[in-house]
Order: structure tokens, then C-alpha cells, then sequence
């Protein structure tokens, strides 16, 4: 008696054929149309192909998420689709090895190899659907992390140049002359940036109209409170190592910003804001706060560069 002669789901063998001759269609086409883009560039199919590898290709990451989205819930489809079928198959192979001797182990060993080719097709697919979710996950995790590095290698470099142009304003027109023109930026950043009252954060601190250049926002605090607010975090900087620019905006009495846990300072760079003294639209005395040394992201990495220079 085989396995067979039990009962066989119909569909379910032949529903998987068709699932993997789909999949194996798509990915003949496409990898015969990805190693011919070179010769076909002289016609519209061609340029079609290569901007689609090309807007792939500058877009890894996001592809990459978008397939481990879709693999995730194709997965869980096909699983659910196919346990019933599944489920049947084994009740099946259940009462099938009850009805063997537990001695012909001959046609307990072709009754379990049966089962298991009708099986197959009902679990391959969405296994394999899981591992390629799982390699899309990973792909899209080192694409991520290597825009970062290279973000994060953009803003250094700049971070760097700003350093030299700041210098080098020194060296060419004197400490004076630098502060007028920082004076004039900071000028012109309130002027295009003028405050609403209804937006004016009251800290509490004092009665200056301030701004914060990094964040773009007004409040009323006085210099003093500020010298304090910096001279507390430089004290926990030596404690702590590093502090966010969350941590800061606090001792500030201002509320967090979105980016303000990814941003901050290290003890090495110890904070030493400027104030430029600017005038509103409507005559009102301004408070400038001016950053010498701009928060980082990475701040917390004791083993990075920031720490070894």
C-alpha cells in the first residue's frame, strides 16, 4: 500500500509547481536582462533596463526594505495558504503508519520519503521566502550602514573646512573683524528668521529675548543663566564623558528636538558658546547663541577617532 493510494491534495502539488515557475521565470528574465543592459544601451529596452538596475542601485536601502516588507507578509500568505493542505497530509501520514507494522521498516521509510515529496512544495516556497526576507533585512541593514559612514565622513570633511575658514578669518582679519562678521550672519538670521510671540519659549531664566542658531528657536533667558547652563554641562562632561545636545537644550530650560539624542558633545570639545547681540525687525534686542564647537553625531563613541586624535 503507498502512501499515495492514502489520498493526495490535488492542487497542492501542482499550486507550488506554478509558485515556483513563477519565481523561476522572473528571475531568468531578469538576470538575462541585467547581463545583457550593456549591449542592448542602443535601444529603448536597454535604457528602460538600465535605469531600473541604476534607480535600484542608488536606492539599496529602500528597495531592500521594501522587499523585506513584502517577503515578510508573502511568507506568512503562503504558510497560511498552505497549512491546511499541509495539516491533511500528515493526518494522512499519520493513519497510513498506524496501519504499518512497526517491523517493515522498508514501508514505513517509502511511506515517509512519499510524504515528504508532497510536502515539499507546500514548505519550500515559504522557506524560501523567509531566507530571502532574512537576506534583504541584512543587505538593507549594510547598505544603511555604509551611507552612514560616508554621511558621517561627508560631515567631518565639512566639519573640518568650516574649521580652516574660521582660523584662517582670524589670522587675516583679526579677532574684531571675525566678530563683526559673525555679528552680521547672525544678524541676518534673525532678520530672515523673525520671532512670533506665540512661539517664544519662556524658560523661566530670565527676560532677553535669545536664539538658538542650531535649533532656530527664540526664548527668554539672560546670558548669565546661559554661562550657567554651559558651566553645569561642562562639569558633567568631565564626569560623564560625553553629553547629548538634549542634555543641554534642558539645563537651558528648552523643550528636546527630534535629533537632539543623536547629536552632542564629547569631553574633548568642551562647550564655549559665543552670544552676538543683534536687533529684531521691530527694534527688540536679541541674544544670539553662537556654538564655537558644533554637536556631533557619534558623540558617545569612546573608541572613535574623536577620542584617539
Amino acid at each position: 500500500m503507498s502512501i499515495s493510494s492514502v489520498g493526495r491534495a490535488p492542487d497542492s502539488q501542482s499550486g507550488g509547481h506554478r509558485f515556483e515557475s513563477d519565481i523561476e521565470a522572473c528571475s531568468i528574465i531578469f538576470c538575462y536582462l541585467y547581463e545583457r543592459r550593456i549591449k542592448m544601451k542602443g535601444n529603448k529596452l536597454g535604457k528602460f533596463v538600465g535605469g531600473v538596475v541604476t534607480l535600484i542601485d542608488e536606492h539599496k536601502s529602500e528597495a531592500l526594505l521594501a522587499c523585506t516588507i513584502v517577503g515578510v507578509a508573502s511568507a506568512t500568505i503562503v504558510a497560511w495558504r498552505n497549512s491546511p493542505k499541509a495539516h491533511d497530509i500528515l493526518e494522512k501520514h499519520r493513519a497510513y503508519m498506524d496501519g504499518i507494522p512497526r517491523e517493515d521498516k522498508e514501508a514505513r521509510r517509502r511511506g515517509t520519503i512519499e510524504t515528504a515529496k508532497e510536502l515539499a512544495p507546500l514548505v519550500l516556497p515559504p522557506v524560501a521566502l523567509a531566507g530571502l526576507t532574512i537576506a534583504s533585512a541584512v543587505g538593507g541593514h549594510s547598505a544603511s550602514t555604509k551611507k552612514i559612514a560616508a554621511l558621517s565622513a561627508a560631515y567631518t570633511f565639512s566639519e573640518k573646512k568650516l574649521m580652516d575658514y574660521t582660523e584662517k578669518t582670524l589670522e587675516a582679519f583679526g579677532e574684531k573683524k571675525a566678530e563683526a562678521i559673525t555679528d552680521a550672519i547672525c544678524q541676518d538670521k534673525v532678520i530672515n528668521n523673525p520671532p512670533k510671540n506665540e512661539t517664544i519659549i519662556n524658560t523661566g531664566k530670565g527676560q532677553t529675548l535669545c536664539y538658538d542658531d542650531y535649533s532656530g528657536r527664540y526664548f527668554y533667558s539672560d546670558a548669565e543663566s546661559i554661562r550657567r547652563a554651559t558651566n553645569e554641562i561642562n562639569r558633567r562632561l568631565i564626569d560623564e564623558y560625553y553629553i547629548s545636545l538634549n542634555d543641554y537644550y534642558e539645563e537651558l530650560g528648552l523643550p528636546n528636538i527630534g535629533m537632539g539624542s543623536d547629536l552632542g558633545f564629547c569631553v574633548d570639545d568642551m562647550l564655549n558658546p559665543t552670544f552676538s547681540t543683534t536687533l529684531t525687525e521691530d527694534d527688540r534686542p536679541c541674544l544670539v547663541l553662537n556654538y564655537t564647537i558644533s554637536p556631533k553625531y557619534g558623540y558617545g563613541d569612546l573608541g572613535g577617532p574623536r577620542f584617539c586624535r
